[in-house]
């Protein structure tokens, strides 16, 4: 939910959702070449999206974007609690048999959708986050993409390490603790350097 806190972050400083519309649609105005490179999706997603005019459409499109992650990711904590209740989840397995890589790879297709309009959002207003006053856009970008990204890879890394034996039982810990306790360690470690980095 990081990403979505971030995205109304950066709504607000530019004064609300009125003042960014707003903004868009000067940005199409002033500059129509920037403004369609802007609009217009990179490949493959060119194929499945129509481009977004900058405006409202531009703003919402953005806005859902980054929230259907949201949704995506409390059906997806539903059903893994569902799963595991049914003995079918596998965490960290990567087999036909078991649930783990199917959310696994719908949760990495919605966070890299919800990242994606994050991105295309950032990209038109950056140069509005730097004035008149510099909200410092691009650290505290970095750090929230970081975030999401370092928390979800090196769970699914850890987990897969674990399915492959790599990561087993130490002492009275079994291999599903070490690994769990190894996540643990790690988000402890990169949030204090984050905290820093913000």
């Amino acid at each position: 939910y990081v990403i979505s806190s971030f995205l109304y972050y950066l709504i607000e400083l530019l004064g609300g959702q009125d003042a960014l519309v707003r903004t868009l649609r000067t940005m199409k105005q002033t500059d129509p070449e920037a403004a369609e490179h802007l609009e217009d999706h990179g490949f493959p997603l060119n194929l499945v999206l129509e481009p977004w005019e900058l405006g409202l459409e531009f703003m919402l499109q953005c806005k859902h974007g980054v929230l259907q992650y949201v949704v995506v990711k409390t059906i997806a904590s539903v059903l893994t609690f569902a799963f595991q209740s049914m003995d079918v989840y596998g965490e960290g397995l990567f087999e036909w048999n078991v649930a783990y890589p199917y959310l696994a790879f719908a949760l990495n297709c919605s966070v890299m959708y919800a990242l994606y309009c994050l991105v295309k959002l950032f990209h038109a207003i950056n140069d509005e986050l730097r004035h008149p006053i510099d909200w410092h856009p691009l650290g505290k970008f970095l750090c929230v993409k970081g975030v999401v990204f370092f928390t979800w890879w090196q769970g699914v890394i850890i987990f897969y390490l674990k399915a492959h034996g790599i990561i087993d039982d130490i002492g009275a810990w079994t291999g599903e603790q070490v690994a769990n306790g190894l996540i643990d360690y790690c988000i402890c470690i990169e949030m204090v350097g984050f905290a820093i980095a913000h």
